[in-house]
């Protein structure tokens, strides 16, 4: 599970591995066009849905942030330390873009996230976000 994976990375100082940012890219490519049409209806579920063993919800709006979070700042690191291609460059653009949406159109959702089981809290977040 990525929560866990994500954790023990958490607890290691966020270190840079590969299998963190694939959970993370697999998880944005599988569930990113239901998370949309689910950040569309205005739900709310996934205040219960973030922290249930078993989610009856669509999509979990923390752990979508927190895999833009991994995706983001894996790409940025690449793309900083010279070894990201183009094509990393245009993700990463896309990425953040993407986060810094969220974040701006669920802000009155995300003070809730300190408090969850997902290993980061908004302000690490935000700051990860500047531009």
């Amino acid at each position: 599970r990525f929560q866990q994976t994500m954790k023990q990375n958490a607890e290691d100082g966020f270190p840079f591995e590969d299998e963190v940012f694939e959970q993370a890219d697999r998880m944005i490519s599988k569930h990113l066009v239901t998370f949309l049409e689910f950040h569309r209806t205005k739900s709310n579920e996934f205040f219960h849905d973030c922290d249930r063993e078993k989610p009856r919800g669509v999509i979990c709006l923390y752990g979508m942030l927190s895999a833009l979070f991994v995706h983001t700042f894996y790409l940025r690191q690449k793309v900083d330390h010279g070894v990201g291609s183009t094509q990393e460059q245009e993700v990463l653009g896309h990425s953040i873009s993407l986060a810094r949406l969220l974040v701006i159109n669920k802000n009155n959702c995300l003070d809730f996230y300190a408090s969850s089981n997902w290993p980061i809290t908004l302000a690490q977040f935000v700051k990860h976000l500047h531009p």
